[in-house]
């Protein structure tokens, strides 16, 4: 395989702990995660339809060139990976990725669909970005959003139907290449997560990173205007977030972003009849999801 390609990509869900497992993963000597997350190369210019909503922006390596820059500091690690959360999400991602790194190994890291809608919504009030501050009205505006092609965090809804998104997968790669995770799982004993990552990857699985899970936390900002001011800093385009990506990794203008957001969080609990509500419209779609990747998921059928 091309040393300056990935061999291993983490799918997505997004708001499902990718962002801790790619601050772990990145510790392992025998690992090199690519210095950007979300580089959503194998989405091609699909992603770049939605990108009308509050706040959205077009933040995207696009060339081949470009992509294959981010692993230009790979050395000797046995394992090169990267994160996109939309690889799971758009549908060009799949037959991109059979072009590109056919012997790729996959991983994605799923979240009960209820939680990880409630999760996106507050990221999006953590934000600023979110413009209802009742989860009700912004899941009954989801479908208005994305006609009018606002980007796939507001996709609240739709982002949780994980059968259908992986689906293709286990129709166009061997079953070998893919590992499904469960974010519960990941919470409940991450290193037991990572260790079986680690031999999905062939590298050492005795090596105990660091783990800090809740890196992304969502929530409402006691003070607006500091949450919107990191993000205008620190996440958006800007002269300032230009110079520090050159005197500062990503890892660590990440992890300023995120301690100074989350000092500033009110984190509320999705409303017990929404989660009721939501659980059962996905029935369907979860019990197909179980029978796809061979876990007993009837614990999330219950509310």
């Amino acid at each position: 395989m091309n040393p300056r390609m990935p061999n291993f990509l983490i799918l997505g869900a997004a708001k499902s702990g990718t962002t801790a497992l790619w601050f772990s993963l990145r510790q392992h000597p025998d690992i090199f995660m690519g210095p950007r997350k979300e580089p959503n190369f194998f989405c091609g210019d699909e992603i770049l339809t939605y990108c009308n909503g509050p706040g959205d922006f077009k933040y995207d390596v696009l060339s081949l060139e470009d992509y294959q820059a981010l692993y230009a500091g790979a050395t000797h690690e046995k394992a090169r990976g990267e994160a996109s959360n939309s690889n799971l999400y758009f549908s060009s991602s799949c037959a991109r990725i059979r072009q590109y790194v056919p012997e790729a190994k996959l991983i994605a890291l799923l979240r009960h669909p209820a939680d990880r809608a409630f999760s996106a919504y507050m990221h999006l009030r953590r934000d600023g970005r979110e413009t209802v501050e009742d989860f009700g009205e912004a899941l009954a505006l989801e479908a208005e959003r994305e006609a009018l092609y606002w980007a796939r965090m507001w996709h609240l809804t739709k982002v949780g139907r994980y059968y259908e998104q992986l689906k293709p997968f286990f129709d166009t790669f061997d079953h070998a290449q893919i590992r499904v995770y469960l974010y519960d799982d990941f919470s409940a004993d991450p290193l037991a997560v990572l260790q079986d990552i680690f031999r999905f990857l062939e590298v050492d699985p005795t090596f105990e990173p660091t783990i800090k899970t809740g890196i992304n936390r969502t929530g409402v900002p006691k003070y607006p205007r500091v949450n919107a001011l990191v993000g205008k800093v620190l996440d958006r385009p800007n002269p300032i977030r230009f110079v520090s990506r050159r005197l500062f990794p990503e890892v660590t203008r990440h992890r300023v972003s995120q301690y100074l957001r989350g000092r500033n969080l009110i984190r509320p609990r999705i409303p017990p009849d929404i989660r009721r509500h939501l659980t059962a419209e996905f029935e369907e779609e979860i019990l197909h999801l179980q029978d796809l990747i061979g876990r007993d998921l009837s614990g999330w059928l219950k509310t």
